[in-house]
């Protein structure tokens, strides 16, 4: 499941704010991406005009991925007040986009 922004985001900003939120840039999919590693799951930030946010869980445990999508949906919603975009979804409803 990923969180998707559905408006335009400045890719430069993103990048320096996940940066200063100790993300790292890498390449996910052939895309340029960055990462935030976890003990027991790992987020990917997409960095497109429209990004989308994931948390890959590092085993297959469904309360592992849920409680990564949990913390990284605050995360996102940090992000989108200090940046200025909307998100899909409402918060604390707990409906993932």
């Amino acid at each position: 499941m990923a969180i998707r922004v559905l408006e335009k985001v400045n890719e430069k900003s993103l990048i320096k704010e996940l940066t200063l939120r100790g993300w790292k840039e890498g390449k996910f999919n052939g895309k340029q991406a960055m990462f935030k590693e976890f003990e027991t799951y790992l987020w990917v930030a997409v960095i497109e005009e429209y990004p989308y946010f994931l948390s890959l869980p590092k085993e297959e445990n469904s309360k592992v991925h849920s409680g990564g999508m949990k913390e990284l949906m605050k995360e996102v919603e940090k992000l989108s007040h200090k940046m200025g975009f909307s998100l899909p979804i409402k918060p604390g409803g707990g409906h993932h986009v």
